[in-house]
Parts: structure tokens; C-alpha cells; sequence
């Protein structure tokens, strides 16, 4: 049967959100989180599937230019018990590259990228982010743009440095006091920051999810040491010989975890206080340290509980 050749649509685009424009480093995807029910019976068994909830995950990995780090990690300690859309909705608009705009009505950040402190370019100093979008406030779900709006849209090439997209050298120490070999520590495929959410959905009966309270909010950093002996991983991150015992967190060396980047405008990691997580030890072929992690852990200053991580930008 014929038919216009040209309706077949696809090609790039790229995200506005909360005042920031998204570049991508690969194609991405919007997913749908529909909830749906089924409805049985004893005698035919499912009849139909119906829907339960409505939202959209916006996921994509943004190019690697360090900045707009409060839009990329909106979350603290002190957010835990939060609802994460207030009262003044934030819509994600993605402009293809065909000439359309999709306009999601209320965006927040559900998960921030991973950073990966890496000189290779293979490895992305940005991974995988989510934006959830669901209804508009004081929409009913069938209002017209109560999810998301399709409009003709002319499309403009937004503005590009590639001189800004980083792969950062870095240099990397744990201890308040560290010594070493703790006050440069050197790895291999670099070093990987994740700050994870849990969140609870918060529902209504007449929309299904309309927003979602933060529950806990964790962080880590996972890294692949080679210039460490079997005594100082044992003792340091394991806790042997008196270091830590059952009960006890394992934050000796302790203290403060750094990952600096060596020039000006690369990123800056800093853990106030990171424990030793798990790890292990290799015989064969490779190295003998086979990674390890270190978890973020709450630090108080005269009582005063402290951020659990810092992103900052080398001056």
C-alpha cells in the first residue's frame, strides 16, 4: 500500500530542564512507568489489563561538562522526608532534531548520574541519569498536556565546546592526616562516585503516583587500587590487626576521601568521612587488589551532622 515516505521519524534531540540544556552522549530513551492491574476470573482466567498510574522516565547520559551540579544532585541528608516535586511544576521539553517539541509537564530528578574520574576517554565522566515526569498539578489525567504536549517546533543546534568535555587526570588520598601510600593512592580504570535515593511513591486514588518522598540517601565510591601490598588492604580495609572488629565501622585510615582533578574547571569528590566496604584479594594473572569501595558515612562537627559528599569544581 503506498504511503509518504517522509512520516518515518527519528534522529536525535536534546533536553531543557530546569533551566539547563541536555547534550547526550548517546541516544536515549523515554520509558513509559505505566502501573497496570489485571482483571480475572476463576472460569477465563485474565480478561484485560487496565492502568493503574501514568508517568514517564526520561533516561540519558549528559555529555561530560562539569557544572550545573545542584540541578544534577538536588538531593541531601537534610532531604530525606522531602517530596520531590513542590509546589511549582518543572517541565522537560525535548527538541528533535525533526522540528517537534514533547513537553513532559512536571519533571524532577529521580536518580543523578555516576561520575567516573577517568583520563580514558572511553570511560564517560557522566553516567546514566532519570528524570520522572508525571501529571500536572491540579490536572485531571484527561486534560489535554496533563502528561506531555506535542507541538511543530523549528529546531536550533544549541552551543557546543568540545574543549569543555572533560576526561580529567586526577590524583586521589584517604585520611585526614593520610601517609603513605593513602596520600596517592593509584588505580586503575579510575574512580566511580554514585549517590544513590530511595524514594516511596506518594499516590492519589483519582491519578495513581503524583509525587515521590525521599527515604534514605547513600554514597560511594568504588575504585581499583595498585599500589597497595596485601598488608595494607588487609589491615586498612578489612580491619585486621585491631583496625576494626564486629560492631565497630572500619574508618581507619578514616576520615576524609578526596578524588581531585588536576587542572582548573575538572571536578572535585570529597567524602568527609568514608568507611572501608567490601573488596577482595586476586591470585593469578591480574592485580591482587580486585576493587574495593568506600561508603560515605555521616561526619559531626561539635554535634553538627555534616554534608555526606561535596562536588566542586578545581579553581
Amino acid at each position: 500500500m503506498p504511503f509518504d515516505v517522509s512520516i518515518p521519524v527519528g534522529g536525535p534531540a536534546y533536553l531543557t530542564f530546569d533551566s539547563v540544556t541536555y547534550q547526550m552522549a548517546s541516544d536515549w530513551t523515554v520509558k513509559e512507568i505505566m502501573g497496570t492491574g489485571e482483571i480475572t476470573t476463576n472460569l477465563q482466567g485474565t480478561l484485560e489489563v487496565r492502568d493503574e498510574t501514568i508517568g514517564f522516565d526520561l533516561v540519558f547520559t549528559p555529555l561530560a561538562i562539569w557544572g550545573n551540579l545542584t540541578k544534577l544532585f538536588p538531593y541531601a541528608k537534610t532531604s530525606i522526608g522531602n517530596l520531590a516535586r513542590g509546589a511549582s511544576d518543572k517541565p522537560a521539553v525535548i527538541q528533535t532534531k525533526a522540528g517537534k517539541s514533547l513537553t513532559f509537564a512536571a519533571g524532577y530528578v529521580y536518580a543523578s548520574p555516576k561520575i567516573s574520574f577517568a583520563t580514558s576517554p572511553k570511560k564517560k565522566l557522566f553516567g546514566e541519569m532519570t528524570i520522572r515526569c508525571l501529571i500536572k498539578t491540579s490536572s485531571l489525567p484527561s486534560a489535554s498536556g496533563a502528561y506531555v504536549a506535542i507541538a511543530s517546533s523549528a529546531y536550533s543546534e544549541p552551543t557546543l565546546d568540545p574543549t569543555t568535555i572533560l576526561s580529567p587526570r586526577f590524583t586521589v588520598a584517604w585520611g585526614d592526616t593520610p601517609s603513605t601510600p593513602f596520600d596517592g593512592i593509584e588505580t586503575e580504570d579510575g574512580v566511580d562516585f554514585e549517590a544513590k535515593y530511595k524514594w516511596e511513591d506518594v499516590t492519589a486514588d483519582s491519578v495513581g503516583i503524583i509525587n515521590s518522598r525521599l527515604t534514605d540517601l547513600t554514597a560511594e565510591a568504588s575504585l581499583k587500587p595498585v599500589n597497595l601490598t596485601e598488608s595494607d588492604y588487609l589491615s586498612t580495609f578489612l580491619g585486621v590487626s585491631g583496625s576494626g572488629s564486629r560492631g565497630r565501622g572500619k574508618r581507619t585510615p578514616g576520615g576524609l576521601f578526596t578524588c581531585t582533578g588536576a587542572n582548573t574547571g575538572d571536578p572535585i569528590l570529597t567524602m568527609a568521612s568514608a568507611q572501608a566496604g567490601p573488596g577482595g584479594i586476586s591470585f593469578g594473572k591480574g592485580g591482587r587488589i580486585t576493587g574495593l569501595k568506600l561508603m560515605a558515612a555521616q561526619k559531626a562537627v561539635t554535634g553538627v551532622l555534616q554534608p555526606l559528599f561535596a562536588l566542586t569544581t578545581q579553581s
